[in-house]
């Protein structure tokens, strides 16, 4: 199923069709991101708020849907890919504060849900020799090679 993170819409199709098809929810992985080089001069309004609203945005509507499903059965795991640039922001200015501000949304859900038997953690990945991670060497994201400078 094709879904746009950033769409309130998307995401409640997307778990009507998959209580549809297995009847129910156990898991949610926060997994969809953009990555970045662009320093914040460099960042225009348009670009950080389509940065912000998949890498924030995305979970915190997913979250939000989950909750319907894991609450009244107080049980459920979400996990959410954050990054090491979100406590040490080597990358591009608006990807590695969405990134902090998912740590931060991470500890936030999880202290909502501290009587509950649902969990809610992050996984930190360092670089990962993937093809976003060839491209961020060979400079070609978004903002180039200047931040790697």
């Amino acid at each position: 199923m094709v879904a746009d993170v950033c769409s309130t819409e998307d995401t409640k199709k997307v778990f009507e069709a998959v209580l549809k098809e297995f009847g129910d929810v156990d898991i949610l992985i926060n997994n969809a991101g953009i990555g970045e080089q662009k320093m914040i001069d460099e960042t225009d309004d348009e670009w950080m708020k389509y940065v912000m609203d998949t890498n924030l945005g995305g979970p915190m509507r997913y979250i939000r849907e989950a909750l319907k499903i894991f609450l009244p059965k107080n049980d459920g795991v979400i996990i959410n890919i954050s990054s090491v640039n979100g406590t040490r922001p080597f990358c591009g200015a608006t990807y590695t504060s969405t990134k902090g501000a998912l740590n931060t949304l991470t500890k936030n859900v999880a202290m909502r849900l501290i009587d509950t038997n649902i969990r809610c953690n992050a996984v930190a990945p360092g670089a990962t020799v993937t093809p976003a991670h060839l491209a961020n060497k060979a400079g070609e994201q978004p903002g180039g090679a200047k931040m790697l400078e």
